[in-house]
């Protein structure tokens, strides 16, 4: 049962996709057409065989009839003998009760109305008697005729009833359902299907390629145009989608860029401006929500400059990384250590991985006073998990953390700081990477914040950096 269901699921993957369907319906199609071409050219070959029998009744029964009426001493004795192979008196008693129309009218037309011919078509153990030495007789088509009970009238006006037989070796039946050649049939089409299918989905593959890389790296990667024109129109269509979207994004991203750099020149002549408030309280108060307001606007830059990056692919030892970043994290006096390494050099944009982590890092030290960045391989994918000892978020908001300006800590006090754009950065520059940064509560305490990074896309973004 569990073969039979697993052997389904192998079809049933085969037909959901585009090049197995193409290539499952063109081996059906074609192995039936070249089956049915077998059938066709076989039924075609029996026609003209019995034409080429009844032309051979014909010709016998007229060569007979010729040397009766020139040598009527001498050849009824021939035929009583069983010299002429083949050919033979019809027993007594022997009549035609129903003439066949097509052998008759053979006869007639060569022989002439003289001769009165008719002709019907006899089973063949009526002129043949079972020899199983003479496999000359066995072994034929049961479509073909080999047994004809013929009379006739002698140019001297004497009747005569033959019973002429033909070897059934001249009818040896086709192999048009014999497993070997239905097996070539079956192996030759899929063949030539299979070729034919990824002909036509390779265009189609290097859409799907480019679709999938520009949904993960929001690099756009122009596909050449090529194949039908249904896939080309497609494809230019795709190209132009790309192009529309980039120069949108990068219009967007250009635009809060440029309003967060210039809000820092009135927030700059502000801070100087402080300076002339003489009430001591109220300059510090003013003082500390300007400051917000400058770390809002920086990391409203931050986040603008880290949707869109043009670093290239590099390799990169990931514990090296991971080990830097926990180093210069200690030097400002963080609680931050390594535990698990994986020893695995990978694919990636350097400054953009490590500003993901650096992000996470900094967000567990403020809120859990405590980080731990353990670095896992899992099949064909790495994941970077910063693990902390905070009070971590309800289950309810651990996705919306990751909008621009949403805290955790919903007070937005003085005292806990943050802007809530940490995590929306994080999860920015990993998008870069084609990597997935989620969040989840540890047993026992804590928030554990794990960027999964494909090793695949890394290195697909690798060959494409290397081909521009």
């Amino acid at each position: 049962m569990v073969k039979v269901r697993g052997r389904l699921g192998h079809i049933s993957a085969i037909w959901t996709s585009l090049a197995g369907r193409l290539a499952l319906l063109l081996t059906i199609g074609m192995a039936l057409v070249a089956w049915i071409s077998l059938i066709v050219a076989e039924r075609a070959h029996l026609e003209d065989l019995a034409r080429l029998r009844m032309d051979n009744v014909a010709s016998t029964i007229s060569d007979v009839s010729y040397r009766l009426g020139t040598m009527p001493d001498t050849m009824p004795s021939l035929l009583s003998s069983g010299i002429i192979h083949g050919l033979r008196i019809a027993p007594a008693g022997a009549a035609i009760d129903h003439a066949s129309p097509l052998i008759t009218s053979v006869l007639q037309r060569r022989l002439g109305p003289a001769a009165q011919a008719l002709g019907q078509v006899k089973p063949h153990g009526y002129c043949f008697a079972p020899d199983p030495a003479n496999t000359d007789y066995d072994n034929g088509h049961d479509g073909i005729p080999d047994c004809w009970l013929i009379r006739i009238v002698d140019p001297h006006g004497k009747p005569w009833m033959f019973a002429l037989g033909l070897p059934h070796y001249l009818s040896r039946r086709q192999a048009i359902i014999d497993p070997i050649y239905l097996l070539i049939i079956v192996v030759g089409s899929a063949t030539l299907a299979s070729v034919i299918t990824l002909l036509a989905v390779q265009p189609l593959r290097r859409l799907t390629r480019a679709t999938q890389n520009f949904s993960l790296l929001n690099d756009p990667t122009f596909v050449r145009e090529a194949g039908p024109s249904e896939v080309r129109n497609a494809i230019a269509t795709f190209n132009l989608m790309q192009q529309r979207v980039s120069e949108g994004h990068r219009e967007r991203t250009g635009m809060l860029a440029a309003i967060s750099h210039d809000l820092q020149t009135p927030l700059t002549r502000l801070q100087l401006r402080l300076d002339d408030v003489d009430n001591e309280a109220l300059r510090i108060r003013l003082g500390a929500d300007l400051t917000i307001m400058q770390a809002i606007v920086r990391e409203g830059l931050e986040l603008a400059r880290s949707t869109e990056s043009h670093e290239p692919w590099s390799p990169v030892d990931i514990d090296s990384l991971l080990a830097s970043i926990a180093a210069d994290a200690v030097e400002l006096g963080a609680a931050v250590e390594i535990g698990k390494t994986c020893g695995q050099t990978i694919d990636t944009k350097v400054d953009a991985l490590t500003r993901c982590v650096t992000n996470l890092v900094e967000n567990a030290v403020k809120y859990g006073t405590y980080a731990r960045i353990d670095c896992i391989r899992r099949g064909s994918s790495l994941d970077i998990v910063i693990a902390d000892e905070g009070p971590g978020i309800p289950p309810e908001e651990l996705e919306r953390v990751f909008i621009p300006f949403a805290r955790g800590e919903q007070s937005r006090s003085r005292t806990t700081g943050g802007t809530g754009l940490g995590l929306a950065i994080a999860r920015a520059q990993a998008k870069l990477l084609a990597a997935e940064v989620t969040l989840e509560n540890r047993e026992g305490g804590g928030l554990v914040a794990t960027v999964r990074i494909d090793l695949n896309a890394g290195l697909a973004g690798l060959g494409a950096s290397q081909a521009n």
